[in-house]
């Protein structure tokens, strides 16, 4: 069966993306699901032209035996090169398309979205390749970001700052596509899901042009992070604890001086956009430069980002390397882009 609309999830890591997914997968028409296909990230550009039989056929293949490894998931082959035969054209859309209809869509769920993280440089694509795409970003105050981060990478220190520019590159793009793309395109930030993640949801359940009327689905491994049971009937969230939610929003304060100047002298710009306060101050550079200990990769990244006020869509280590897979399908970090 052919999917109704397709959607991209995605955003900086610790920027809640896996639980509002899960959320707006309570919305019975709708299979939400995370990182499993994830053809951009390891299809495209590697079967080029991806249009001849034997590439596309050969995408199929890895993605299956990527997801029988990783997840121990069997995906139809026969069924979606069949699909893929039958298309006008097969591009890298199409084939995304084809085996996320036939893993996750039915005539009760039509549409389905996949959360992939560090993926915003890549919404144009389906935006313009899906048939009814739709684009879902999730910001988040730069601050909190590199403070979760910090606490939860297993990268060494410093890395962990390279969470300061992804941020200021995925505002960028988010503030850019607002305008380019205002009927297909939208922001969340992670605040005001926290502070009213129903309501949110139902927001985004009209963006995607389901109803907004269905009852959230009770499920007892879900707790809301104000204490109702809710959530959906998502396949890859098992249990949940609860979480303090104040302390979420106000995870910066956790920061360093050097750590909080670094962040909002590069995203101070992009925060302000987004509305979240900040410090007006002149930053301590030779504090900052001591943080960074002359690490080459955040060095350089400091340097670019003065040189031409750019950041990056990047993990520290390669999330296509089978070495770097966790446990619950997360990835870890890295992007050569």
């Amino acid at each position: 069966m052919k999917s109704r609309s397709q959607a991209l999830i995605t955003g900086v890591y610790r920027t809640g993306t896996e639980y509002i997914t899960h959320c707006v997968n309570s919305h019975p028409a709708l299979s939400a699901t995370m990182y499993k296909v994830n053809v951009f990230r390891f299809a495209l550009h590697r079967f080029d032209p991806v249009h001849e039989p034997k590439n596309y056929t050969a995408a199929v293949k890895e993605i299956a035996a990527r997801m029988r490894t990783r997840y121990n998931d069997d995906i139809p082959v026969k069924a979606i090169l069949q699909a893929l035969g039958h298309a006008p054209k097969v591009n890298y859309c199409v084939l995304y398309d084809a085996v996320m209809s036939a893993l996750y869509v039915n005539e009760s769920t039509p549409h389905w979205a996949e959360k992939n993280q560090l993926q915003w440089r890549e919404i144009p694509l389906f935006l313009e390749g899906m048939p009814n795409g739709r684009a879902i970003m999730v910001v988040r105050d730069p601050r909190a970001v590199t403070a979760s981060f910090r606490r939860f990478t297993y990268a060494q220190p410093p890395a962990y700052l390279g969470s300061v520019f992804n941020c200021l590159d995925a505002m960028q793009h988010a503030r850019d596509y607002a305008e380019r793309y205002p009927k297909s395109f939208m922001t969340i930030r992670y605040e005001d899901f926290m502070q009213a993640p129903k309501g949110v949801t139902r927001a985004v359940w009209r963006f995607l042009g389901l109803s907004d009327d269905h009852p959230l689905t009770p499920q007892k491994e879900w707790r809301d992070p104000y204490g109702d049971r809710w959530g959906g009937n998502s396949a890859f969230q098992k249990a949940n604890s609860p979480f303090d939610a104040a302390a979420a929003l106000n995870r910066h304060s956790t920061l360093s001086r050097a750590e909080l100047d670094l962040t909002e002298a590069v995203c101070g710009e992009l925060m302000a956009h987004f509305n979240y306060e900040v410090e007006s101050r002149k930053p301590d550079w030779d504090a900052v430069h001591a943080l960074i200990g002359g690490n080459p990769e955040i060095t350089a990244l400091l340097e670019t980002w003065q040189r031409r006020g750019t950041g990056i869509q990047a993990f520290p280590s390669d999330p296509r390397d089978p070495q770097n897979w966790r446990k619950r399908g997360k990835e870890v970090m890295h992007d050569p882009q």
